[in-house]
């Protein structure tokens, strides 16, 4: 183990995949009631202001939606506007107001939406507490539908299409968007300035990443870090770094990975628990391969020593927020983190030295700390129905203690610039990543389970980052 003294360094601790970022950005926060504006800032003439900007069709309760956005900068009347899937409409009552510069949410059941989003709607097509809309119920196809934007004279102001839809006209002149995914919601894409694209066509809505229901909305998080930081390498240092940072928590620890299989590392959670310190571990509810038997074993035990294990899983009826819960790290006290690429598995952290080859990254510094423990706390959120927590049996034997050896975090660290990147939500993020890839000037490598190399129908842009600093004469190598 080794403290970084790099002068002037920046870290990007970043939870990513090298395959295109796979759905999460809490559902828009619900803006404020809007009064009724007063005449001389109010226009009824909005022509190509009102875009539809989020659709919701592949739901598997019945809180599918559709958002409206306000382009500009003043209130808009709604009263008698319309939306319609060309087999019900439903029309916006008297005194529907749509802020400047804001935007309104409309679903089939205001309730369900709020218990999966934790966000409320501005109006229901059908039921929930909500105010209700007018006229009809529209239905959205999983497998394709469209759904149009009226104004009150009945003319569309804008449309959108997808999966099989053949519908072409007023608001949408191309083939059909993509078919949304079970549990994915469309966003309309923004451009550089951050204003919607509208053109009336498919790529207006497909960009690099998928969102889903539930998922958070964290941006780019940049800081000084004040305290030390320290290297760790698998599986030349074993588990032995990771055992004492865990064993040296006083009074809480965070746990997310992606599998838990490492029973010393159980052992030092379940001696903490012991010790009072509240224990809290979430795991991926559906690894590729699925749930190994000695995960649920250890996990079982976990809960009997008194640690809270929640699992990210869909069901029948449920979103699971994110296609992976790929991140692998740890909190304690509120005051350190670590960060890494192992799975909390004898393989990532051996007892000798056998096993993967991986990084990790331990900051003692309370700022990024309590910013990663935010990121767990709306992942573990009991109150989301994917957070699922299994029912275990009380007592079993609590593994024996293992004997540690204290552990320091090394020297004392310069203060340098740090960037926490979480993903997917700020993965692609011009100052993230991508900026560090671009500000390589001699040397970049790169070490990664694997690259796809195309992204939809475009180059993988962390691949096309290290491709640019190629072409600029910075010698890359890339590890698979």
């Amino acid at each position: 183990m080794w403290a970084l003294r790099v002068v002037g360094a920046v870290l990007v601790a970043a939870f990513l995949l090298a395959a295109p970022p796979l759905p999460a950005a809490r559902e828009a926060e619900p803006l404020p009631p809007c009064p009724r504006p007063a005449p001389a800032l109010f226009s009824a003439e909005a022509d190509g202001s009102v875009l539809l900007v989020r659709v919701y069709a592949n739901a598997p309760r019945d809180n599918e939606f559709v958002e409206i956005g306000n382009r500009y900068a003043v209130p808009l009347d709604l009263t008698g506007w319309s939306l319609t899937d060309r087999e019900a409409t439903a029309v916006f009552p008297v005194d529907s107001f749509l802020p400047a510069s804001g935007r309104l949410l409309i679903t089939r059941n205001a309730s369900s939406y709020a218990e999966d989003t934790f966000a409320t709607a501005d109006f229901t097509f059908e039921t929930g507490e909500g105010r209700r809309m007018d006229g009809g119920v529209p239905r959205l196809a999983d497998a394709g539908d469209e759904i149009l934007l009226l104004d009150p004279a009945g003319s569309v102001m804008d449309a959108y299409a997808w999966g099989d839809s053949t519908y072409q006209g007023m608001g949408w002149t191309d083939q059909a968007s993509e078919r949304m995914g079970r549990g994915e919601v469309a966003v309309r894409l923004r451009d550089a300035n951050g204003g919607w694209i509208d053109r009336d066509v498919a790529q207006d809505w497909e960009g690099l990443r998928h969102h889903r229901l539930g998922q958070s909305s964290f941006d780019l998080e940049s800081f000084d870090l004040h305290g030390t930081v320290t290297a760790v390498l698998s599986p030349d240092e074993g588990d032995g770094p990771l055992l004492g940072f865990l064993g040296s928590a006083q009074n809480t620890i965070e746990v997310g990975v992606y599998t838990f299989t490492s029973e010393r590392i159980a052992g030092v959670l379940e001696d903490a628990a012991g010790r009072g310190v509240r224990v809290r571990v979430l795991l991926d509810g559906g690894p590729v391969g699925g749930i190994d038997e000695e995960e649920l074993n250890i996990t079982h035990d976990l809960e009997r020593a008194g640690v809270e294990v929640r699992w990210l899983k869909g069901g029948s009826d449920v979103v699971k927020r994110y296609r992976f819960l790929h991140a692998k790290y740890a909190i304690v006290d509120a005051q350190a983190a670590w960060i890494g690429s192992e799975n909390f598995g004898d393989a990532g952290f051996p007892d000798g030295t056998k096993g993967n080859r991986g990084w990790s990254v331990r900051m003692d510094d309370d700022e990024l700390a309590k910013v990663l423990r935010s990121v767990f706390e709306v992942d573990f959120d009991q109150r989301r129905r994917d957070s699922i927590s299994e029912e275990v049996g009380a007592a079993a034997q609590v593994r024996a203690s293992l004997p540690m050896s204290p552990q320091t975090s090394g020297g004392p660290s310069q203060i340098r610039r740090a960037r926490l990147v979480i993903g997917p939500d700020a993965n692609l993020d011009p100052d993230g990543i991508l900026e560090l890839l671009a500000s390589a000037r001699e040397r970049l490598s790169i070490e990664t389970f694997y690259i796809e190399d195309r992204w939809r129908d475009t180059t993988n842009p962390f691949l096309e980052g290290a491709f640019d600093a190629a072409r600029g004469g910075v010698t890359v190598k890339i590890l698979l």
